[in-house]
Protein backbone atom coordinates (compact mmCIF):
# COMPACT_ATOMS: atom_id res chain seq x y z
CA UNK A 1 0.00 0.00 0.00
CA UNK A 2 1.53 3.01 -1.16
CA UNK A 3 -0.82 5.18 -0.16
CA UNK A 4 -0.39 4.95 3.95
CA UNK A 5 2.01 6.75 6.07
CA UNK A 6 3.20 7.13 9.22
CA UNK A 7 4.60 9.91 11.50
CA UNK A 8 5.32 10.18 15.27
CA UNK A 9 2.35 10.74 17.74
CA UNK A 10 1.51 14.15 18.76
CA UNK A 11 -0.58 15.80 21.35
CA UNK A 12 -3.35 16.33 18.64
CA UNK A 13 -3.60 12.73 18.63
CA UNK A 14 -4.09 11.33 21.78
CA UNK A 15 -8.21 12.14 21.85
CA UNK A 16 -8.37 10.09 18.76
CA UNK A 17 -5.53 6.67 20.41
CA UNK A 18 -8.12 7.00 23.33
CA UNK A 19 -11.24 6.53 21.30
CA UNK A 20 -9.62 3.75 19.24
CA UNK A 21 -8.67 1.92 22.16
CA UNK A 22 -11.50 1.92 24.22
CA UNK A 23 -13.33 0.19 21.38
CA UNK A 24 -14.51 -3.48 23.11
CA UNK A 25 -12.92 -4.93 20.04
CA UNK A 26 -10.23 -2.84 20.49
CA UNK A 27 -9.32 -2.71 24.41
CA UNK A 28 -10.00 -6.65 24.45
CA UNK A 29 -6.85 -7.73 22.73
CA UNK A 30 -4.73 -5.56 24.99
CA UNK A 31 -3.87 -7.13 28.36
CA UNK A 32 -5.02 -4.22 30.14
CA UNK A 33 -7.95 -4.38 28.82
CA UNK A 34 -9.64 -1.41 30.37
CA UNK A 35 -11.91 1.88 29.67
CA UNK A 36 -9.23 4.82 29.50
CA UNK A 37 -10.75 8.40 30.67
CA UNK A 38 -9.45 11.46 29.14
CA UNK A 39 -7.70 12.19 32.28
CA UNK A 40 -5.63 9.28 32.19
CA UNK A 41 -4.97 9.20 28.37
CA UNK A 42 -3.72 12.64 29.65
CA UNK A 43 -1.18 11.82 31.75
CA UNK A 44 -0.39 8.97 29.48
CA UNK A 45 0.83 11.37 27.00
CA UNK A 46 2.83 13.51 29.65
CA UNK A 47 5.04 10.91 30.76
CA UNK A 48 5.02 9.29 26.81
CA UNK A 49 6.94 12.12 26.31
CA UNK A 50 9.83 11.65 28.94
CA UNK A 51 10.32 8.10 27.89
CA UNK A 52 12.65 8.04 25.31
CA UNK A 53 12.28 4.18 25.23
CA UNK A 54 8.79 4.64 23.40
CA UNK A 55 7.81 5.63 19.42
CA UNK A 56 4.17 5.71 18.84
CA UNK A 57 3.46 6.24 14.92
CA UNK A 58 -0.23 7.22 13.39
CA UNK A 59 -0.87 5.38 10.31
CA UNK A 60 -2.40 7.35 7.95
CA UNK A 61 -4.49 7.01 5.15
CA UNK A 62 -5.76 10.59 3.87
CA UNK A 63 -6.59 10.74 7.53
CA UNK A 64 -5.33 9.67 10.81
CA UNK A 65 -6.58 5.54 10.67
CA UNK A 66 -4.36 4.06 13.04
CA UNK A 67 -1.31 3.77 15.41
CA UNK A 68 1.21 1.45 16.83
CA UNK A 69 4.23 1.89 18.59
CA UNK A 70 8.10 0.31 19.61
CA UNK A 71 8.60 0.36 22.74
CA UNK A 72 10.96 -0.68 25.72
CA UNK A 73 13.68 0.06 23.02
CA UNK A 74 16.68 -1.50 23.99
CA UNK A 75 19.68 0.37 22.18
CA UNK A 76 22.70 -1.43 24.12
CA UNK A 77 21.01 -5.08 23.18
CA UNK A 78 19.47 -3.66 19.71
CA UNK A 79 15.85 -4.78 20.97
CA UNK A 80 12.78 -3.27 21.39
CA UNK A 81 9.41 -4.46 21.50
CA UNK A 82 6.18 -4.09 19.06
CA UNK A 83 2.76 -3.07 19.80
CA UNK A 84 -0.46 -0.76 20.69
CA UNK A 85 -1.72 -2.02 17.14
CA UNK A 86 -4.73 -0.67 16.22
CA UNK A 87 -6.77 0.40 13.42
CA UNK A 88 -9.48 2.47 14.16
CA UNK A 89 -12.43 2.49 12.12
CA UNK A 90 -13.91 -1.63 10.87
CA UNK A 91 -13.72 -0.74 7.52
CA UNK A 92 -10.25 0.25 7.42
CA UNK A 93 -8.84 -3.00 9.34
CA UNK A 94 -9.63 -5.66 6.05
CA UNK A 95 -7.09 -3.24 3.78
CA UNK A 96 -4.01 -4.29 4.72
CA UNK A 97 -3.29 -0.78 6.06
CA UNK A 98 -1.73 -2.65 9.76
CA UNK A 99 0.40 -5.23 7.64
CA UNK A 100 1.88 -1.79 6.00
CA UNK A 101 2.38 -0.13 8.86
CA UNK A 102 4.24 -3.22 10.81
CA UNK A 103 6.43 -3.65 8.00
CA UNK A 104 7.37 0.00 7.91
CA UNK A 105 7.57 0.04 11.38
CA UNK A 106 10.00 -2.41 11.47
CA UNK A 107 11.92 -1.45 8.90
CA UNK A 108 12.63 1.85 10.50
CA UNK A 109 13.36 -0.09 14.38
CA UNK A 110 15.67 -1.93 12.07
CA UNK A 111 17.37 0.43 9.55
CA UNK A 112 17.33 4.08 11.65
CA UNK A 113 16.97 2.52 15.15
CA UNK A 114 19.57 -0.26 14.62
CA UNK A 115 17.65 -2.93 15.96
CA UNK A 116 18.79 -6.40 15.63
CA UNK A 117 14.94 -7.93 17.28
CA UNK A 118 11.65 -7.10 17.51
CA UNK A 119 9.35 -8.86 19.49
CA UNK A 120 5.96 -8.87 20.42
CA UNK A 121 3.19 -10.15 22.52
CA UNK A 122 -0.35 -11.50 21.59
CA UNK A 123 -3.51 -13.21 22.55
CA UNK A 124 -3.27 -16.39 20.81
CA UNK A 125 -7.02 -16.24 19.59
CA UNK A 126 -6.68 -12.99 18.30
CA UNK A 127 -6.15 -14.68 14.96
CA UNK A 128 -5.81 -11.95 12.76
CA UNK A 129 -3.02 -10.30 14.42
CA UNK A 130 -0.89 -13.99 14.75
CA UNK A 131 -1.42 -14.35 10.78
CA UNK A 132 -0.47 -10.99 9.93
CA UNK A 133 2.82 -11.20 12.32
CA UNK A 134 3.23 -14.67 11.22
CA UNK A 135 3.11 -13.04 7.22
CA UNK A 136 5.74 -10.48 7.84
CA UNK A 137 8.25 -13.35 9.64
CA UNK A 138 7.58 -13.38 13.13
CA UNK A 139 8.26 -16.52 15.15
CA UNK A 140 6.74 -18.13 17.96
CA UNK A 141 8.84 -18.60 20.23
CA UNK A 142 8.72 -19.24 24.50
CA UNK A 143 6.06 -19.95 26.65
CA UNK A 144 2.51 -19.47 26.26
CA UNK A 145 1.23 -17.70 29.35
CA UNK A 146 -2.76 -17.53 30.82
CA UNK A 147 -4.35 -14.34 31.00
CA UNK A 148 -7.94 -14.33 32.05
CA UNK A 149 -8.18 -18.04 30.61
CA UNK A 150 -6.57 -16.53 27.29
CA UNK A 151 -2.93 -17.61 25.65
CA UNK A 152 -0.25 -14.88 25.39
CA UNK A 153 2.20 -15.92 22.48
CA UNK A 154 5.52 -14.20 21.79
CA UNK A 155 6.43 -13.82 19.30
CA UNK A 156 10.21 -12.66 17.72
CA UNK A 157 11.39 -10.69 14.21
CA UNK A 158 15.41 -10.74 13.49
CA UNK A 159 15.77 -8.00 11.32
CA UNK A 160 17.01 -10.68 7.99
CA UNK A 161 13.68 -12.13 8.37
CA UNK A 162 11.61 -9.20 7.60
CA UNK A 163 9.38 -10.48 5.10
CA UNK A 164 7.09 -7.95 3.10
CA UNK A 165 4.46 -10.54 2.45
CA UNK A 166 1.94 -9.77 0.03
CA UNK A 167 2.47 -5.99 0.04
CA UNK A 168 3.09 -4.36 -3.03
CA UNK A 169 5.39 -1.53 -3.56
Amino acid sequence: MKNIYIRPINESDIEIIRQWRNQDDVRNNFIDNSIISIEQQKEWYANYLLDETDKMFIIIFKKPIGCCSLYDIDSKNKKAEFGKLMIGEEKNREKKYAQDAVYRICRYGFNTLGLENIYLSTFEDNIKAVGLYKKLGFKEVGEKLKIDKRKLIYMTLNKFDLSKGDINY
